[in-house]
């Protein structure tokens, strides 16, 4: 009887060892999301700036950036020299957004969006911010580019990602029109803050 229960005991010690096993490789067969959506992800683009010839660039999307060395600054406002580096990611379609995980909503409302991109320039490895009452001149391309479109400037509240149309809110004091002006290439616009910037308006608006 004592062989019989410890036989019984090890048999079901078998069973739930190989369920926890499979429920186990199950669960970590689903744990690498962020990792798929990282291959499937537009990939940031390095321009290399060696000169003022450089500072019009294009993204392999058709986003243009105009972007020149008097307008860049170190954080602690040193000055910027040859050669610097712009960063572009261009996220023009609803799978790219998704595959970055980057939402269209600003402050609880739901965005129109034509478009989002990311520009950054860096410098030794360091960041590089523009200088106050400066900016960048960006074309984003759109077959049918619609009036109203505003600048939504995008930034981490620590609990989410949200936009913004008011860069005074995030410390940019700036003169700039912050709605695209409409182009037979799609969108123009000069833009007060580097980071994420959003083609879009509040839906139904």
């Amino acid at each position: 009887m004592k062989n019989v229960l410890i036989l019984s005991l090890l048999v079901a010690f078998s069973v739930i060892s190989c369920k926890k096993d499979r429920i186990e490789k199950s669960k970590n067969e689903y744990e690498p999301v962020n990792s798929y959506m990282d291959t499937k992800k537009q990939q940031e683009q390095e321009f290399i700036i060696n000169g003022p010839s450089g500072d019009t660039i294009v993204g392999n999307q058709g986003t243009r950036l105009l972007a020149g060395k008097n307008c860049l600054m170190f954080p602690n406002t040193d000055t910027v020299s040859y050669p610097f580096s712009i960063k572009l990611v261009e996220l023009y379609t609803p799978k790219d957004m998704i595959y970055w995980q980057m939402p269209t909503v600003a402050g609880g409302n739901i965005l129109e969006t034509d478009g989002e991109i990311r520009v950054r320039a860096t410098k030794n490895n360091q960041d590089l911010v523009l200088v106050p009452g400066c900016f960048y001149q960006v074309r984003m391309p759109n077959s049918a580019p619609k009036t109203g479109m505003r600048a939504f400037y995008g930034f981490d509240t620590g609990a989410f990602f949200d936009w913004t149309d008011n860069p005074a809110s995030l410390g940019v004091t700036t003169s700039v029109n912050p709605v695209f002006d409409v182009i037979p290439y799609g969108y123009e616009a000069n833009i007060a803050r580097l980071g994420w910037l959003n083609c879009g308006k509040i839906a139904n608006n």
